[in-house]
């Protein structure tokens, strides 16, 4: 089944972000920078990458990846990495918070709606089945003899 032009341009974006994540790690092996790390990364198959719409983002990557393997093991603190690497983490922390907020919300909401709907249950049942646990208590003291309430071997209620 022949992929549509959407779904190519958004594997294409897909394999450039897993190209920079793989290429911006620090002190990351030349070995782990192959195609198999970049097909897992951009989550597509590894024989995706030699096909035609894909093959010269392999092949970009491969270049890049050399490049820094050349460069040798000292790691790379360029400031436009780093600040990418910053914005990144920003936004994955405004998403995370945002998240928080909206499952604080959804809980609130969610505990009132089940007092409410508690409530609600309660005035359905009437007002007769609606005494306090003391009420209900009282009542029973006064429904049994004083021998059973007065006795040394059995509690009272």
């Amino acid at each position: 089944m022949r992929n549509s032009a959407a779904d190519r341009a958004r594997n294409v974006t897909r394999i450039r972000e897993a190209m920079e994540l793989l290429l911006d790690q620090d002190g990351i092996s030349a070995d782990a920078l192959n195609v198999k790390a970049l097909a897992d990364a951009a989550g597509i198959t590894r024989s995706a990458l030699y096909s035609d719409h894909y093959s010269p983002l392999k092949d970009e990557f491969l270049r890049r990846a050399q490049a820094l393997s050349a460069k040798g093991p000292q790691q790379n603190y360029d400031s436009d990495k780093l600040l990418r690497r910053i914005k990144r983490l920003e936004s994955r922390l405004r998403q995370q918070t945002t998240a928080a907020e909206e499952l604080k919300l959804f809980r609130t909401q969610a505990i009132s709606r089940i007092a409410a709907q508690h409530e609600a249950l309660l005035r359905c049942r009437g007002q007769d089945n609606y005494k306090g646990a003391d009420e209900r208590r009282s009542h029973k003291a006064s429904i049994r003899p004083e021998s059973v309430t007065s006795h040394p071997d059995r509690p009272t209620f």
